[in-house]
């Protein structure tokens, strides 16, 4: 868990100030955030659980050494260790899923979650380049073809 809550952090500390516009990245980041923190909050849960099995068969155990003739208890007592037995196996199959589904999830969005905003800041809009190139036909020629092979695909 210490894991997730390290990268939850790094993603967090990447996330920009607000501005208008270009804001899918962080939108991606904040979205990749609330997955870690439903992770986190799962595995919470588990560790909780461990807590709570632990107390019920401390309190099963003790009724065991003091009423030891009663077979019952005893049955109890062995069908709560498989219980645990498999909500341990339970948690470690989510424990596996969970770190499975954060390296997937930061491999996949990678470049967003490090930089949410594209660093090739065009300042004019596909709108506003097909109205200057129909408008300003003469002009058009003029500029440099990266520039506007740039601009076409903002």
């Amino acid at each position: 868990m210490p894991l997730l809550k390290q990268v939850q952090l790094w993603i967090f500390l990447h996330i920009p100030r607000m501005e208008d516009g270009n804001n899918f990245g962080v939108s991606v980041q904040r979205d990749c955030v609330g997955e870690i923190d439903g992770m986190i909050d799962l595995l919470e849960y588990m560790l909780d659980s461990i807590t709570t099995y632990y107390k019920l068969r401390g309190s099963v155990a003790a009724e065991v050494v003091e009423h030891s003739e009663l077979k019952d208890r005893i049955q109890g007592l062995n069908e709560i260790d498989e219980f645990n037995f498999y909500m341990l196996k339970l948690f470690f199959k989510s424990l596996r899923n969970c770190y499975a589904t954060l390296y997937d999830l930061v491999l996949k969005n990678f470049d967003k979650l490090k930089n949410p905003r594209s660093t090739t800041a065009v300042p004019l809009s596909f709108f506003y380049c097909f109205c200057f190139k129909h408008h300003f036909n003469f002009l058009w020629n003029e500029i440099r073809p990266a520039r506007a092979c740039m601009i076409l695909l903002y």
